[in-house]
């Protein structure tokens, strides 16, 4: 749904890096401990980190979001551009960075969403799991973790598809952004903010 459209930061990725999730039982006690019961999603879906083995999984779900979600809106270069920018390599930075979320079903992952700094980017949701509230579960947890850091404000990159859902979470400012894909083809979005207050928590 919505994607940092600046290329990552610089860093190798480590191959055989220490996996930084726990489980989910350990998880419900120590980095979601803020949520309290609302750490189960609508449909008993767990929110949970990421682990290094979901990057399949993940690169899938976005993937097939673009394909379905997208096409009718973005151009297919368009569309390839930000296959580019969510691939296996980039996910796997971007854990490296900052923090990965997944919502899980069934053992399947039907969504994800990222935060590194106060910049939250790469949330995504199975068009089959869309307007069931499992976007705004992963934009609460991820403005909570932006709020322990000690942000005041987050900051995101809105697609075209996802400005409503945006808005509706308190997001403003949309400024026009755009970036250049050649040959007089243009990537249009918008950059948005949202102040983070104690209200939110």
């Amino acid at each position: 749904m919505i994607q940092k459209l600046t290329w990552p930061r610089a860093g190798a990725i480590v191959t055989g890096q220490v996996d930084k999730t726990t489980t989910w039982e350990r998880q419900r006690g120590q980095s979601l401990q803020h949520w309290g019961p609302k750490v189960i999603t609508p449909g008993n879906a767990g929110l949970r980190e990421f682990r290094i083995s979901d990057v399949a999984q993940v690169r899938r779900l976005i993937h097939r979001t673009l394909d379905i979600s997208y096409s009718d809106v973005y151009r297919p270069r368009a569309v390839r551009f930000f296959k580019t920018f969510h691939s296996e390599a980039k996910i796997l930075r971007r854990h490296q960075e900052g923090e990965i979320l997944v919502v899980e079903l069934d053992g399947k992952v039907i969504a994800t969403g990222a935060i590194v700094e106060d910049d939250i980017f790469g949330v995504f949701v199975d068009p089959d799991f869309q307007h069931h509230g499992h976007g705004r579960a992963l934009m609460h947890e991820l403005e909570a973790r932006a709020r322990s850091k000690g942000y005041r404000e987050a900051v995101l990159s809105v697609s075209l598809p996802s400005r409503r859902f945006y808005e509706s979470l308190g997001y403003t400012g949309f400024e026009d952004r755009a970036i250049d894909l050649g040959d007089g083809e243009k990537l249009a979005f918008w950059h948005a903010t949202k102040p983070l207050t104690a209200q939110d928590a």
